[in-house]
């Protein structure tokens, strides 16, 4: 209970915070900027989390292989709240500068890399065997349950100021490392002990000769490079569908309401034959709903969009 308390809380801030952040480098980038030019400010906090991510997810995958994963999720959390902080410290004192937003979204870029595999790993960990698969589903609901009514609730807070997101943030950040604190330790499987680098450079090798795991992975990786469409949603909300910031959350949340519905058809029709033909369906639906997204100038169509890739990038 405690880890799903904390997953959970945890989740809500990761996912709100990511939406106050893209609103408002996009505000802040629009007061001097063109829609043009704003948009590539957009799209650099996006390149700073994802190199910093990048980066270090690597050897974060290292490290929860082999030392203490309550320590390690403790430690991210702690680079979050550090980071939502300094969010909140800019917000408060009405700061139009984007430096230190760039600098707290790098933060956020670490501390997402070390607390994705620690969270995972140590998750089976805490309960027995027998009653795993229930606790790996009520971890995906809190997952699901963030990444739905975190942008939603973002949307609304954020209309009345950054910092009433980043204060929200905060406590809940707290809520999830209080929770992780009180976690009884856990045993881990034992790990042969071995280079470090060697160790990365063999995960990698495995993925460049296993055919189906390349081509899985290449598949996906490039659908959501070239047609991820959540990065430039400040830019529709603004200045496309006009909705404003409570817009911005539905549209935001859109994506992650269409996957929880179609987990829930595939916990009744699991699918067993074609995998293959079925992942490249759907990911040509993926691209076709991003374009017909792209193109919208209506919000109920862009919702509808939206729900639709997220549902084909579930099956996928």
């Amino acid at each position: 209970r405690l880890f799903w308390f904390s997953r959970l809380t945890g989740s809500l801030a990761v996912n709100m915070t990511a939406v106050a952040v893209g609103w408002q480098v996009y505000e802040i980038a629009r007061q001097s900027h063109s829609i043009k030019e704003a948009s590539l400010y957009l799209g650099l906090i996006g390149l700073v989390q994802f190199v910093t991510l990048a980066g270090c997810s690597l050897v974060a995958g290292y490290i929860s292989d082999r030392f203490d994963r309550r320590w390690i999720a403790r430690g991210a959390l702690s680079v979050d709240l550090l980071s939502i902080g300094l969010l909140f410290a800019h917000a408060r004192w009405g700061d139009q500068s984007l430096l230190p937003i760039f600098m707290a979204a790098s933060l956020l870029g670490i501390g997402r890399a070390f607390m994705a595999p620690s969270m995972q790993a140590l998750a089976p960990n805490l309960v027995p065997v027998t009653i795993l698969p229930s606790a790996i589903a009520w971890n995906s609901i809190a997952w699901q349950i963030a990444a739905i009514g975190g942008p939603a609730a973002c949307g609304y807070l954020i209309a009345g100021g950054a910092a009433w997101v980043y204060g929200t943030c905060l406590a809940l950040l707290t809520a999830s490392l209080t929770c992780i604190s009180f976690i009884r330790p856990v045993a881990q499987t034992p790990r042969t002990a071995g280079r470090p680098l060697r160790a990365i450079l063999d995960g990698l090798s495995y993925i460049r000769t296993n055919r189906m795991v390349l081509g899985a992975i290449s598949l996906d990786l490039f659908a959501v490079l070239l047609g991820g469409a959540t990065a430039m949603l400040p830019v529709y909300a603004r200045d496309i569908l006009a909705v404003g910031p409570e817009g911005l959350g539905n549209l935001r949340a859109a994506p992650a309401v269409g996957a929880a519905l179609v987990a829930l058809v595939l916990t009744r029709f699991t699918l067993r034959n074609r995998v293959g033909l079925w992942m490249f369906a759907c990911v040509g639906v993926y691209g076709l709903a991003t374009a017909i997204f792209g193109l919208s100038t209506s919000y109920t169509l862009s919702l509808a969009m939206l729900g639709v890739l997220g549902a084909a990038d579930m099956i996928s």
